[in-house]
C-alpha cells in the first residue's frame, strides 16, 4: 500500500498515516478475538471457573 503513495522516492504524510492505519487496521482484526478469549479466561475464577478451557471459552 505504501508503494501507491510514494513519489518521487519519498512518502507523504497522509500515505504514512493511511498505511500504517491500515496495517494496524489489519492486525488487530486478527489478534482481537484471540486476545478477548485470553482476557476471559485470566478473569475467571479460580474455585468456581466459568470456562474449561480456551476452546470452550470460544464456544
Amino acid at each position: 500500500m505504501i508503494r501507491n503513495f510514494t513519489h518521487e522516492g519519498k512518502v507523504n504524510l497522509a500515505g504514512s498515516l493511511i498505511s500504517g492505519a491500515c496495517a494496524g487496521i489489519g492486525f488487530w482484526a486478527f489478534i482481537y478475538p484471540i486476545d478477548y478469549i485470553k482476557t476471559l479466561l485470566q478473569g475467571d475464577s479460580l474455585t468456581k471457573p466459568v470456562y474449561r478451557g480456551s476452546i470452550h471459552c470460544a464456544q
